[in-house]
């Protein structure tokens, strides 16, 4: 994930996002099910370990296959689109939800997918701001991203992790993330923030 939505490729991103969130969501279903019980932090380690060593050397292989850029938007002539189609394909899950769940629950669910994208945009910018050359860029991509995890994360424990918040928590995700990678490239740009600097 760290290494697609640091690139210029919103389908490469979009679809880790998708991976990631969805696993996420998976995960914090069954530790909020056992009430945090530490018996689930070794497992939950040490599978953490082993997925971020198995995705990057995935994400390296798929990264030159479609040969996603890092940089092109800041030094190069690439032009910063809005991934439109991307969240229009990712956002097709909450016509599935509507389609299983009705319209029930609408304020929390509304609340919740607001919540998840938000979350997703700021660490989207700390995650690039993190691996670019430019300490105030990370600085106010850092402060942006503190306080929004706690709301995300008291909006989905709310009365237990149900089915029914599985869409709006992943599709608020992944298009807040799509968000936050066309945010963090246009910061980018205008700062000349980059990851690859030449070393002398």
């Amino acid at each position: 994930m760290r290494l697609a939505r640091s690139s210029d490729n919103y389908w490469f991103h979009g679809f880790a996002a998708l991976l990631q969130t969805g696993a996420k969501f998976l995960g914090l279903a069954i530790m909020f099910n056992y009430e945090m019980n530490w018996v689930l932090f070794l497992p939950t380690t040490t599978g953490g370990v082993m997925g971020s060593l198995t995705g990057q050397y995935f994400a390296k292989g798929i990264s030159d296959h479609i040969n996603a850029k890092y940089d092109s938007h800041v030094v190069g002539d690439k032009k910063i689109e809005w991934p439109i189609i991307q969240m229009v394909v990712f956002s097709l899950g909450m016509v599935a939800h509507g389609m299983i769940f009705g319209q029930s629950n609408f304020a929390n669910v509304a609340l919740l997918l607001g919540y998840a994208f938000f979350q997703s945009v700021s660490f989207v910018i700390v995650s690039r701001a993190r691996q670019r050359n430019h300490d105030t860029y990370l600085t106010w991509a850092s402060v942006f991203s503190n306080g929004v995890w706690y709301l995300t994360m008291h909006q989905l424990a709310l009365k237990n992790i149900t089915p029914d918040k599985t869409a709006p928590y992943v599709v608020g995700g992944i298009t807040g993330s799509l968000i936050g990678q066309n945010i963090a490239m246009q910061v980018e740009k205008k700062i000349n923030a980059r990851m690859d600097v030449a070393t002398v």
